[in-house]
């Protein structure tokens, strides 16, 4: 369950981040190929913040680790915080957005995606989607 407000219990093990990466109208979706969580589904580039970082340091590394992608920490834009809550564990989940200025050459890391590619946001919710990326879309775009 992702929620907008803190849930019931809510005990977080993490904190994690999302990025939707815009280019042209479209967003970037990569395909997990790493075991595990999400294995074969699409996805945003995110993960865990360690330690040291704070929630926008972690998703540039995040964007960098995953697409070869640099971009400007100042020109993110935070779409919200939310409350995750699993049968497995709890955290807490920044999404952010962030507008390419042009089309960027994406270098996966193939130790985690197997493949990538840009579509609209109503596009991309018709994908098999990594859980509840579809509500991050929604939220980030404002789909109903």
């Amino acid at each position: 369950m992702i929620s907008k407000e803190k849930l019931q219990d809510f005990s977080p093990k993490f904190v994690a981040v999302g990025c939707k990466l815009e280019y042209d109208g479209k967003i970037l979706l990569l395909r997990r190929n790493k075991l595990g969580t999400g294995y074969q589904q699409w996805g945003s580039c995110g993960g865990k913040v360690d330690d040291e970082e704070n929630p926008e340091d972690a998703i540039a590394r995040e964007i960098f680790e995953e697409a070869s992608i640099k971009i400007d920490k100042k020109r993110l834009i935070h779409i919200g915080r939310y409350y995750v809550s699993y049968p497995e564990y709890d955290f807490v989940y920044h999404v952010y957005k962030y507008v390419l200025e042009s089309e960027p050459t994406i270098i996966l890391n193939p130790r985690e995606h197997s493949e990538h590619k840009w579509l609209t946001p109503s596009e991309a919710l018709k994908q098999d989607l990594m859980k509840d990326e579809d509500f991050c879309i929604m939220q980030t775009y404002n789909i109903k």
